[in-house]
């Protein structure tokens, strides 16, 4: 029998478990985790907003689409983790990928890319825009201009992932910081 959704004990992650099960390593922060404690506090909470697993975050149960702030431990993003709805995200240092279609970019306002990413949607260039990570000219034809805050290695990254004749389009239209 499946249990109800807990908070890890040390970092808030969201865990699904059999509802016999005492102990289990949480996949976020690899830190043993009593179940019993956690779903005595898991009680008195609000249910997670995140839903990680191994350390890839799988989806976002939070009512708001503003101010998103990942949790630490989180090393991937994987794909449809975000609603059509989410506005603003703060991504931690730590997270080293984010899957291709993981944010719906045609209304993502404001996004913090951690230096810590080195893979960003499909790497080969055979594929469409439909598999990036970031469509990037999507969000540029957006209702407002968004604001992309990370390093330089990082926004050489997203670039990348451009097409030529969108390059120059793209780089004026995104706020980078």
């Amino acid at each position: 029998m499946r249990g109800l959704p807990i908070k890890c004990t040390s970092c808030g992650a969201s865990i699904v478990v059999d509802d016999d099960v005492d102990k289990l390593i949480c996949g976020c922060c690899l830190e043993v985790v009593d179940l019993k404690e956690a779903r005595k506090l898991s009680r008195s909470k609000e249910p997670p907003e995140f839903l990680i697993r191994n350390g890839v975050l799988e989806a976002y149960f939070g009512a708001s689409p503003y101010d998103i702030r990942i949790p630490s431990g989180v090393r991937k993003i994987a794909c449809h983790a975000f609603a059509p709805f989410v506005r603003s995200v703060v991504v931690p240092e730590g997270v080293e990928e984010i899957a291709a279609g993981a944010f719906p970019c045609n209304f993502l306002e404001y996004i913090e890319l951690p230096d810590s990413l080195t893979i960003l949607g499909e790497t080969d260039q055979e594929y469409t825009s439909c598999l990036k990570a970031f469509r990037l000219r999507e969000m540029v034809d957006g209702p407002i201009r968004p604001v992309i805050v990370c390093s330089l290695k990082v926004k050489k990254l997203l670039m990348d992932s451009v097409g030529e004749e969108d390059r120059d389009v793209v780089e004026r239209g995104i706020l980078w910081k």
